[in-house]
């Protein structure tokens, strides 16, 4: 099980009972598409009235040059709480998640001279905005919104904007990654119907590590193919395939179905 801590804090004027809703959604989600192995708690703090205007602090959305960012509007909100309520998370917890006003642009940060890591969001934040910061926040996962294959199927890329209230998981290489699955191996007799039980297989092809994901999005089914690989220390997914499936393909084997793009990609 990964348990994690977020000492949560609401800047004035902050609508507090619906916040609470919203994160409560957010740590029934994540333990859901964890398969329950990950636990997020939030512990908010009562409202913290800075004594200076936020605006100060929002050009660039919070992200521009000191000390007129959010580096410095979390200084001023550490220096505000109880000695001992910093203490206590600095000391044991390093995840903070501050929610400020609509000027600021939801991103993650850290503090160096305090060990600290935190994320903004806007009083209006979107669900997904919020998971999306959380996945930088606890999981250390990169921003993806960079690599357009991935489009609307990964809450580290577009698929956190979605408006239907839902963000897109995480996909399959970072939940994998994370630990949060285990994939099986796709072998000759693998068929449709089996991932769609078991999610994710992996293959080795040629020499080249692929994940295989079985993902149902607006009510069509499908298989998409990653690619997954570090570039340098980066770590980059990307999707090389997508293959539409539906009830009468069950049978059908996985390989079968994703040669002919494999063997596009990866031919010598």
């Amino acid at each position: 099980m990964q348990s994690y801590k977020v000492v949560t804090i609401a800047l004035d004027n902050v609508p507090s009972p619906e916040w609470r809703s919203l994160l409560k959604g957010i740590e029934i989600w994540f333990a859901n598409i964890s398969r329950n192995l990950c636990c997020i708690g939030f512990d908010i703090l009562p409202y913290v009235a800075l004594g200076v205007n936020q605006y100060y602090f929002t050009p660039a959305g919070g992200m521009g040059a000191p000390p007129r960012n959010s580096q410095t509007l979390i200084k001023h909100v550490l220096d505000c709480l109880d000695a001992t309520v910093v203490q206590q998370f600095e000391h044991t917890e390093k995840h903070l998640l501050v929610i400020a006003n609509y000027a600021f642009k939801s991103h993650t940060w850290h503090l160096h001279n305090r060990g600290l890591r935190y994320s903004i969001v806007p009083s209006n934040a979107t669900f997904g905005a919020v998971a999306h910061e959380l996945g930088h926040l606890l999981f250390d996962w990169p921003d993806l919104d960079w690599e357009k294959s991935l489009g609307e199927d990964c809450l580290m890329s577009l698929g956190a904007l979605r408006y239907n209230g839902t963000p897109a998981l995480p996909c399959a290489p970072l939940r994998v990654k994370q630990g949060w699955i285990d994939p099986i191996v796709v072998d000759q007799l693998t068929t449709v119907q089996d991932l769609s039980i078991k999610q994710i297989g992996t293959i080795n092809w040629q020499r080249h590590n692929v994940l295989v994901e079985y993902r149902v999005r607006k009510e069509t089914a499908c298989l998409l193919i990653y690619s997954n690989k570090y570039e340098g220390k980066l770590f980059h997914p990307k999707i090389i395939g997508r293959i539409p499936v539906t009830n009468s393909d069950g049978r059908n084997l996985v390989l079968g179905l994703i040669a002919p793009k494999l063997r596009l990609r990866y031919s010598f």
